[in-house]
């Protein structure tokens, strides 16, 4: 996360692109807020379902791909996850990561 946070807010011009209109309701710490909530589903929930997937694997029977069912909670608890972001204040204020089933 470090050499994100590096590239970001270091080394590419992000700060110019939070002053654009089209940004203009977007700060540095909503940024952060993103990125932490993104680091928080890869180490809690993403990572545990990827070492599963090595070393079960999916599955090819009758035609459908069969995940292994750690991949099934975290499918299901992410889009829970999402929601949650949907609600925060400054994600709902910025019209932000909307999807057509977030709520408004």
């Amino acid at each position: 996360m470090r050499d994100i946070r590096f590239q970001l807010f270091e080394w590419l011009p992000t700060e110019d692109l939070l002053e654009r209109e089209a940004f203009s309701q977007w700060e540095r710490a909503d940024v952060e807020m993103v990125l932490d909530e993104a680091l928080r589903l890869a180490q809690e929930q993403l990572d545990p379902a990827n070492r599963e997937g090595d070393k079960v694997g999916a599955r090819f029977e009758n035609g459908r791909v069969i995940m292994p069912a750690s991949f099934h909670s975290v499918y299901q608890r992410s889009g829970r996850g999402l929601d949650r972001l949907h609600q925060h204040p400054r994600v709902r204020r910025n019209g932000a990561c909307r999807t057509p089933s977030a709520p408004r």
